[in-house]
């Protein structure tokens, strides 16, 4: 039969004492917020599973892969004793939309609030706009993976290319990814500086797939670690992506650390 559906719901002992999530306002950024999701929000477990997670702003859902949607830390000491959402080689989520900043135009910004899990010494596919294995590619994949422990990419398709970055290093932190007309791809590693990029002639945004923790929305795959995720938000079109950057972290470093 099927596995029992359980809604995460945390509960203060004392009603004076509030989420510190809730407490904390959501910056405004330059461009126009799709989602952004907290891992204290949302979550529905399946046999112990992540099967679901929920955007705050209700936009949009993650669903687990055909595997296993990861798994929840609780009290992580290393985010401020909040919750995260671990996942391995054979775990992750994602979701499939359409169209996300205009057709074939725009710019898509995908920011994931993460760290290695301390017992995996680096990681591997962390997240982004990502394809099924399958043809034709009719959007551009903007990807931040890595293919071992120490070598950390961005991967775009076309060409397939693979640009590597030039801060290796893994740690707690934003790591952002955008993918637009004209610019390209670029990846930003736990910070504003782009450490790696990539341009291309042609933009599509049908069949957008997004996913994080694994190569595409649907197979988990290709992860070399285990990531520990605390939160994350996909907005498009900004007029500022730096100022936006620094307001995300600043946001999840006053929940997570």
């Amino acid at each position: 039969c099927c596995s029992k559906q359980i809604r995460i719901m945390r509960v203060r002992p004392f009603s004076f004492l509030e989420e510190v999530d809730d407490a904390v306002a959501f910056p405004t950024l330059s461009g126009n917020v799709e989602d952004y999701w907290l891992v204290s929000n949302g979550i529905t477990l399946s046999g112990g599973d992540v099967s679901t997670w929920d955007g705050v702003l209700g936009n949009k859902t993650f669903l687990a892969s055909t595997e296993k949607g990861g798994w929840i830390s609780s009290s992580n000491a290393d985010f401020n004793n909040e919750d995260t959402i671990t996942f391995d080689g054979n775990r992750g989520i994602g979701y499939i939309d359409t169209n996300i900043g205009g057709t074939d135009t725009g710019e898509v910004c995908m920011a994931l609030y993460g760290a290695p899990h301390p017992s995996a010494g680096g990681w591997g596919t962390i997240h982004g706009l990502t394809g099924l294995g399958g043809s034709p590619y009719n959007f551009v994949e903007a990807v931040e993976r890595g293919v071992n422990l120490t070598e950390h990419y961005l991967y775009k398709y076309p060409s397939g290319a693979s640009i590597n970055s030039s801060d290796l290093t893994y740690g707690k932190g934003l790591y952002t990814l955008s993918s637009s007309s004209g610019t390209g791809a670029e990846f930003y590693n736990k910070g504003t500086t782009i450490n790696a990029s990539s341009t291309y002639t042609n933009y599509y945004t049908t069949r957008q797939q997004f996913s994080i923790a694994a190569y595409n929305p649907i197979n988990s795959a290709s992860l070399m670690g285990i990531v520990d995720v605390a939160g994350y938000c996909i907005w498009v079109n900004p007029t500022n992506i730096a100022a936006d950057i620094t307001a995300l972290d600043t946001y999840f470093s006053s929940i997570y650390g």
